[in-house]
C-alpha cells in the first residue's frame, strides 16, 4: 500500500478523528510556537513523518540520511516488511494527541501529556479494519 492509499483509507475509516488531527495544533497561539514542532497540526506533522516513511518505502533515504533528519531506524536500508509496518507506524504515532493537548497557560506552550497511551485503541481500531 502506497502513502496516498494509506492516508485514504485513514480517512475513510474514521474522517472525524482525520479533521481532529488536522484541527489540533502543537502551537499554542499563533504568536507562541512549539519550537519542536513549528509545522503546525498533529496532521500536519504526521504527513511529514509518514513522507519521510515513504521516502525509505522507495529506498531514497539511506539509514545516515534519515539520523541527519533526527529519525532513528535500523540498518542501511529498511527491509520490505519494515518498511510496511513503518508507514503505519508514521501515520499512527500521534493520534493520541487530539485526546490529550494541554494548554500551559503559565508558559503559552501546549503539552500532550500520554498521548502514546492514548494513541494505542484508535491505532488497534485502524489495524484491525
Amino acid at each position: 500500500m502506497n502513502k496516498n492509499e494509506l492516508i485514504e483509507r485513514f480517512i475513510d475509516w474514521n474522517p472525524n478523528i482525520a479533521q481532529a488531527m488536522m484541527d489540533c495544533d502543537h502551537a499554542y497561539s499563533p504568536s507562541h510556537q512549539n519550537p519542536w514542532h513549528l509545522e503546525g497540526s498533529v496532521w500536519e506533522h504526521t504527513m511529514m513523518v509518514l513522507d519521510y516513511a515513504a521516502a525509505l518505502e522507495m529506498n531514497h533515504y539511506t539509514y545516515n540520511d534519515i539520523i541527519n533528519e533526527h529519525i532513528h531506524y535500523r540498518g542501511d536500508y529498511a527491509r520490505a516488511y519494515d518498511r510496511h509496518l513503518l508507514m503505519y507506524a508514521a501515520l499512527l504515532h500521534d493520534i493520541g494527541k487530539i485526546y490529550t493537548r494541554f494548554e500551559k497557560h503559565e508558559k503559552k506552550r501546549v503539552a500532550f501529556f500520554g498521548h502514546e497511551n492514548y494513541s494505542i485503541q484508535p491505532a488497534l481500531d485502524f489495524l484491525s479494519t
